[in-house]
């Protein structure tokens, strides 16, 4: 597990650094999440290396990327369930490139999900 840890952390800092060396708007904590949320991920997905890679380009992209501003719209806002005080993203529109979106799907295509 650590070692998976350490792939996924090495991949969000060198998929996330932007032009003029802009680095992730994320925060350590959000990255533990997104470490979490990558290993269920995996698990289902993981037989396929370029599926998973797409997968999480774009789930990174649209989480971490100092770049969101060209291609998501925050659409809602409302009061975050953990924490009252805090505002939380309810919605959103994310632009993703028709090619990019071609190619992850044909990507995933022939991805099974073992059903138990």
């Amino acid at each position: 597990m650590v070692g998976f840890i350490s792939e996924l952390f090495f991949y969000l800092y060198n998929s996330l650094i932007g032009p003029n060396n802009t680095y992730t708007c994320c925060s350590v904590g959000q990255m533990g999440t997104m470490v979490d949320q990558f290993g269920l991920a995996k698990l289902m997905i993981g037989r396929c290396p370029s599926c998973y890679h797409n997968f999480r380009s774009l789930f990174c992209a649209m989480t971490c990327s100092p770049d969101q501003s060209r291609f998501l719209t925050v659409r809602e806002i409302g009061n975050s369930t953990i924490y009252p005080d805090r505002e939380t993203v309810k919605s959103i529109d994310y632009q993703v490139a028709e090619d990019f979106a071609e190619h992850f799907l044909e990507s995933c295509r022939l991805v099974r999900f073992l059903i138990f």
